[in-house]
This record gives C-alpha cells, structure tokens and sequence, in this order.
C-alpha cells in the first residue's frame, strides 16, 4: 500500500474513533448475523491500522488484538474483492500464517469482505472462519458482502452523529457568549434611561418623555430576546445558566 493510501486509511481510523471504544450493540449484531448465514462459529470485525489488527467486535472469541505481521486479513486488505478459501492450508497467502499453522490457532476456512469507507479507502475486514474445511455457499457470500456494507454505514452514522453533537456545542456556546456581550451593555443602558426618565431637566419635555418611552421599550424587547436565547442555550446544553438582574427587569 502506497504511503497516500496509508495515511488516508489511518486518518479514516482516527476519524470513525472505534479502536479502544466499547462495543457498540449493532456492530456485535451483525458479527452474529454473519456467523449464522455463514454458517460458521466465528465471526470478527477488524480494524486494520499500520501496526495491529483490532477486532472490534466479534462472536465465537474475544475481541483481541495481534500485530499485522501476523493477521490474515491485512494480507487482502486491499483486495476489493471479496475472499473465500475453503482450507487455509493450502493457500499460499496463509498457509505459513499462526492462525493458521497452530501457533495461535487452527483456522482451516477463511472468508472476508472488505470494509470500504464512502472514500474509497479499505479500513479493514468483516471475516468468518472456522476450525475445518468448508465452501462458502452463494447465500452466504452475498451477506457477507452485505454486512460488510450495512457496518460501514453504522460507522458512518456514528461519525456524523459525533459531528452534529460537536456543532451543536459550539453553536451553544457562541450563542451563551453573545447573551454575555449583549447583557451587560443592555443594563447599563436601562440604567441610564431610568436615571434620565428622573431628571428635572427632562420632566417638562414631552418629546424627551416620548424619546425615552421608546427607548426603554426597545431595551425591553432587547433583554426580551436576550433572555429568550439564554432559555435555548440552557435547553441546547444542560447547563444551568443564572440570571442577572437586568435578565429579570427586562
């Protein structure tokens, strides 16, 4: 693999953030339904970056990691095509591999889909095996292929999902940012309305009385919609957002 595939692939990885997460519930369903329509006991999704094979999740053994050295999968990585080999033995591109030769286990039928980003860029394998010979039957293939897919799409969801929330806090936090700028001006005007609603000078002026009655009418609708925003901030976040004087008078 060329060093632009390799760091579009590890940026892929970074991005869809599974290795070292937990589970997730849908990604362990569909290891579950690819061993059945196989027909196999095991069934793993792996991450393959530039030094491990991460099994992200799995059914017939615990999710591990090994080095790429000694994966299966990292052989046919960038292989598009699907791969089916009824005994590993006899397969020069695993025949000498541990998982093959007992050194780790005694895998005799392999099968994988690649995992294949929107991008185009091979992240890793959804992949069956099993202790003894076998053929991959067609119905078998064709959801292999088609889980491989509909994992993909989890990932994808779950990156988006991610993205939205990112966005979501920033807008939140720009949003309480601005409340803070507008509010305190906004008091300190109120403030100076008020004293100049008192002033003597002013009282015998019926345009000053006017000008000032819409002033602080407009100062009102300000605080108003200041505090209709605080309200959505405190909404968006969570967050407990406390008042201030000027919030309540307005």
């Amino acid at each position: 693999m060329s060093t632009v595939q390799g760091l579009a692939r590890r940026d892929a990885i970074d991005e869809y953030d599974v290795i070292g997460a937990p589970t997730d519930p849908e990604l362990e369903r569909l290891v579950e339904l690819a061993a059945a329509m196989c027909d196999v006991p095991t069934a793993v999704i792996n991450i393959i970056d530039d030094r491990n094979q991460h099994q992200i999740a799995a059914v017939g053994l615990p999710a591990a990691v090994c080095s790429r050295e000694e994966s299966m999968c990292a052989r046919v990585l960038t292989d598009p095509m699907q791969v089916a080999v009824p005994d590993a033995r006899v397969d020069d591109r695993f025949k000498d591999n541990p998982f093959v030769t007992g050194e780790i286990a005694t895998v005799r039928f392999y099968a994988s889909s690649p995992l294949v980003t929107p991008a185009g860029v091979p992240i890793g394998t959804l992949c069956v095996f099993d202790d003894v010979p076998r053929r991959l039957s067609v119905a078998g293939g064709r959801a292999l292929g088609a889980l491989a897919g509909q994992i993909v799409d989890v990932l994808e969801l779950r990156l988006v999902s991610r993205e939205l929330a990112r966005s979501n806090e920033h807008l939140m936090k720009f949003a309480g940012q601005v409340c803070h700028d507008l509010r305190n001006p906004l008091m300190a005007l109120t403030w100076f309305i008020e004293l100049a609603a008192g002033s003597p000078a002013l009282a015998g002026s019926v345009q000053a009385r006017q000008l000032l009655a819409r002033a602080e009418s407009s100062a009102a609708g300000m605080g108003a919609m200041i505090g209709e925003l605080l309200d959505v901030v405190r909404a968006g976040s969570g967050a407990t957002v406390t008042k201030s004087p000027g919030d309540e008078r307005s």
